[in-house]
This record gives structure tokens, C-alpha cells and sequence, in this order.
């Protein structure tokens, strides 16, 4: 899986996604990723990069401090990305 970044296995990158999900936990990270993958299908097609960027971006402004803020926001952001068209 890639959406505009170098990976979510590159060590910088998964610190940065870390940071933004409020948690130390590679699970939660890979369980946050796959559920932003999902939301962000577009009918017909693949995952949207732009999706799951602005997806990442609304859950990093929420600064959120645990994995149980983190899902809040993870689930404000999918739900978000699936009512556009």
C-alpha cells in the first residue's frame, strides 16, 4: 500500500504516523492504515492518495493522545471521506 508517502514501513514515516495517531503501537498503525485504505476506495476503483492524506491530516490536527482519541478521529475521517463522491 501506497498513498503518497515513502511507505508506511519506512521508519520515519511510521514515526511521523505514530505521532499522528497518538500512540507507540505498530498494530494500531497498521489497523488505522487498513481502515483509511477501505474508506478512501473510490467506486469502481482503487484507494484515493488524496483520500487518505486529508484522512491523515484531520486525525493529526485532532492531536490525539491515546489510541481510544485516535479511533474517535479515525472513525470522524472515514466517515468524512465516505459521503463525498
Amino acid at each position: 500500500m501506497s498513498f503518497g508517502s515513502p511507505g508506511p514501513t519506512e521508519p520515519t514515516w511510521r514515526k511521523q504516523l505514530k505521532t499522528s495517531f497518538g500512540t507507540v503501537s505498530d498494530a494500531f498503525v497498521d489497523m488505522a492504515l487498513h481502515h483509511l485504505e477501505r474508506a478512501a476506495r473510490m467506486p469502481g476503483g482503487g484507494a484515493s492518495d488524496m483520500a487518505i492524506n486529508g484522512a491523515i491530516a484531520m486525525i493529526a490536527a485532532r492531536a490525539p493522545s491515546d489510541e481510544i482519541e485516535a479511533a474517535l478521529a479515525l472513525q470522524m475521517a472515514c466517515s468524512t471521506w465516505r459521503r463525498w463522491p
